[in-house]
C-alpha cells in the first residue's frame, strides 16, 4: 500500500478554499517526486492579504526582484508603494512604514479592479474553478525533484507552475477540470 502524502497549511483557514481535486493533484505530484509531505503557504487572498504578502516579499528581497515577478498590474501596485516610500520621513517607525505602504498597495489593487494583481486575489467562486496555491520551499526536502515534476506537469498542461525562488515558494495553479490521471 502506498503511503499517503500529508498536506499541511501554515494557517488552517487556507484549507477552506482548496478543492479535493487540487489536494489529490498535489499528492500525486509529491508522490511522484518521492516526497512525504507539503506545506501550503498561500491560497485565496483578499486585497489586504495580497498587499501584506507583497510588502513582506519586498522587505526580504527588494523592489527590483519583486518587479521581475509581476505583470503591469503588479508592477503598478509595487510602484505605488515604492513612490510613496521615497517621500516618507526618515524617522518613521517600521510598523508605521509597513502600515502606510501596505495601505497604498491595497488602494492600488482596488483601483485596478477588476484587473488582477495576482491570481490569488479573485472572488471565491472563481477560486473554486482555479486553485492558486503556493508551497513553501521549506516544506520540500528535495526541491530539484519536485521542481522537475512540476515542470513536467506544466509542460503537459496538467497545471500551471511558476518557480518563485525570491519568495521561496512553488506557485501552482490547478484548474477544477484538470485531470492528471487520465491523460
Amino acid at each position: 500500500m502506498t503511503k499517503d502524502i500529508i498536506i499541511t497549511y501554515n494557517d488552517e483557514t487556507k484549507a477552506l478554499h482548496v478543492t479535493a481535486h487540487s489536494i489529490n493533484m498535489l499528492k500525486a505530484l509529491a508522490r511522484t517526486a518521492g516526497l512525504e509531505s507539503l506545506m501550503i503557504t498561500s491560497t485565496l487572498r483578499t486585497p489586504q492579504s495580497q498587499a501584506a504578502a507583497m510588502y513582506y516579499n519586498v522587505t526580504n528581497t527588494g523592489y527590483d526582484k519583486q518587479l521581475e515577478l509581476y505583470g503591469p498590474i503588479g508592477k503598478a501596485v509595487l510602484n505605488a508603494a515604492l513612490d510613496l516610500e521615497k517621500s516618507l520621513a526618515k524617522d518613521i517607525s517600521e510598523d508605521e512604514k509597513a502600515r502606510v505602504l501596505t495601505a497604498a498597495m491595497v488602494d492600488e489593487i482596488n483601483r485596478q479592479y477588476p484587473n488582477r494583481v495576482s491570481r490569488h486575489v479573485v472572488p471565491a467562486e472563481e477560486y473554486a474553478k482555479l486553485n492558486v496555491i503556493d508551497i513553501g520551499y521549506d516544506s520540500v526536502p528535495d526541491k530539484d525533484a519536485f521542481r522537475a515534476i512540476l515542470n513536467d506537469a506544466h509542460e503537459r498542461q496538467f497545471i500551471k507552475f511558476i518557480d518563485e525562488p525570491y519568495n521561496e515558494c512553488f506557485h501552482v495553479e490547478i484548474a477544477a477540470d484538470a485531470d492528471l490521471y487520465n491523460r
